[in-house]
């Protein structure tokens, strides 16, 4: 899976064909959208690209940001969810973590 997502990419793929990967994942992003409705389209993409394992860099290129501003887009994330479940990350678990094992 590691290669496809590199190749993809390296290749330029969009967030869209990415999200399909993730959709096909035990439909990570409708489990995402129900469980914290708040969530932008920005922060799912986010969530999404997270799940996949990218990292900061990778995702600025795929969006055309700088990656500090990835690194704000994620404390952001962080935000939003701690707002439905205010100890989601006590045990010391970490966005990507999370993410990774939703």
């Amino acid at each position: 899976m590691k290669e496809v997502l590199d190749i993809l990419v390296n290749n330029g793929a969009s967030i869209a064909l990415l999200a399909y990967f993730i959709y096909k994942d035990n439909r990570f992003t409708e489990r995402i959208k129900t469980q914290y409705s708040h969530l932008t389209e920005v922060d799912i993409q986010l969530c999404i690209l997270l799940k996949l394992r990218f990292t900061v860099s990778q995702i600025s290129i795929l969006t055309a940001t700088s990656p500090s501003s990835v690194s704000v887009q994620k404390n952001r994330l962080k935000k939003r969810l701690l707002q439905k479940d205010e100890h989601l990350f006590d045990n010391g678990q970490t966005l990507d973590m999370y993410l990774w094992l939703y």
